[in-house]
């Protein structure tokens, strides 16, 4: 009888860390303790009474939840959630009991209540908001991340991938509202008339020409 061993993968130092990290997130996510919360509670009902199990909707809130689940650290990379009540990435530049200071790339800075930081990871399936083009504020999730120049490759609508900087991202509690798709073709009118007009510009300066 003949066996077929399968060689493990190989992956680089950062595959490495991005496994151990993702491995650390769902271990912590996993001592997060969400008995005999009323709200919970309430919830888990919700579900059971439209026929979703109790597991799926813990497991759904463990991933919802928003709040630090881990110490942070400077030069850590986070969500902050502003004024205009946006979560805006940053880099953590200060800690001081339950105040986090964030500073953005505009060299803005705000200091939030740790309940008001979401931590980013730039893990695979990620899921952030970009302004993605015809569609608004879009949530997409992360492809790659490339922690060197700041960027990530974003999985948006139709399966179709784009790049963006880290300071175009951004977090909302609730999906933005917008006017979805826009497409261009409201506008084939304008394309015909620029058209129409340069070819008879055209004809006429070459008439001109001719008279002269």
């Amino acid at each position: 009888m003949w066996f077929t061993v399968r060689q493990a993968p190989t992956m680089d130092q950062q595959e490495i860390h991005q496994v151990l990290d993702r491995a650390q997130q769902i271990e912590s996510q996993q001592g997060l303790s969400l008995e005999g919360n009323p709200e919970v509670d309430a919830l888990i009902q919700a579900g059971d009474e439209v026929g979703i199990k109790r597991e799926s909707v813990l497991q759904a809130l463990r991933e919802r939840i928003s709040v630090v689940d881990e110490p942070l650290k400077l030069k850590d990379i986070a969500f902050a959630r502003l004024l205009d009540g946006i979560y805006h990435l940053g880099t953590v530049t200060g800690l001081e009991g339950d105040v986090v200071e964030v500073k953005f790339k505009n060299s803005a800075a705000a200091s939030v209540q740790a309940s008001a930081i979401r931590r980013f990871r730039g893990l695979p399936n990620e899921q952030v908001y970009c302004e993605w083009p015809y569609r608004g504020w879009t949530q997409c999730g992360i492809e790659r991340y490339d922690p060197k120049d700041k960027m990530v490759d974003l999985s948006g609508p139709g399966g179709k991938t784009k790049w963006f900087a880290l300071d175009e991202l951004r977090l909302y509690d609730q999906p933005p509202v917008h006017a979805g798709w826009v497409s261009p073709a409201p506008y084939w009118h304008l394309y015909v008339a620029v058209s129409i007009g340069s070819a008879i510009a055209g004809v006429l300066i070459t008439w001109l020409a001719m008279r002269r």
